[in-house]
């Protein structure tokens, strides 16, 4: 199976569900402290080119690139083209603003970014799409912003992480029980 085939498989199965705008909707109530964590670590750096696995409705990022604290030079969500539809069209005309489609994500493993940010996507994955991530994305990355949880998750992201970067953290996550907050540079 190719890694942009298992990719799409789970989030097709993930947006079929009849539960998804509430979800959606939550997910957004909860980015307050999402932003002032991510603000925290990151506000004093300078044209982020930041890479969001698994925007769903853009949310996060949205709060991102209209707080004047920060300063975005690119903002790209990758998920899957359902999901990507929920982003607003406000959003969506910010020239700031790219989108990649998951099934698509080998289009970015040359690229450069500042912070790649997952919140509560990418145990939700395949492990052959983290692998290819493992692999292809995060050596280019600087900075990693994940909030997310799952046992085995958990113990699999930790050890990669270290392999990867030069600083990792892994802290509890308040708003969430059972889900982690990993902060992790070279």
């Amino acid at each position: 199976m190719k890694i942009t085939d298992a990719y799409s498989k789970v989030w097709l199965d993930i947006i079929r569900q009849p539960t998804i705008k509430k979800s959606l909707y939550w997910a957004n109530s909860q980015n307050e402290g999402r932003t002032k964590e991510f603000l925290k670590r990151f506000k004093d750096l300078k044209n982020l080119k930041i890479l969001e696995l698994g925007g769903g409705a853009g949310n996060f990022g949205t709060r991102l690139l209209n707080n004047p604290e920060i300063n975005i030079k690119t903002y790209t969500f990758a998920d899957h083209q359902r999901t990507l539809s929920f982003i607003s069209d406000k959003t969506l005309k910010d020239l700031r603003v790219k989108t990649v489609r998951a099934h698509q994500i080998e289009k970015l493993r040359i690229n450069k970014f500042d912070v790649v940010v997952s919140i509560n996507c990418l145990s939700e994955t395949t492990t052959i799409f983290r692998e290819y991530l493992y692999k292809n994305i995060f050596p280019n990355c600087k900075n990693l912003f994940v909030i997310d949880g799952g046992k085995e998750f958990k113990e699999e992201f930790k050890i990669k992480l270290n392999e990867i970067f030069t600083n990792v953290q892994i802290l509890p996550w308040e708003e969430r029980p059972g889900r982690k907050l990993y902060i992790a540079s070279n």
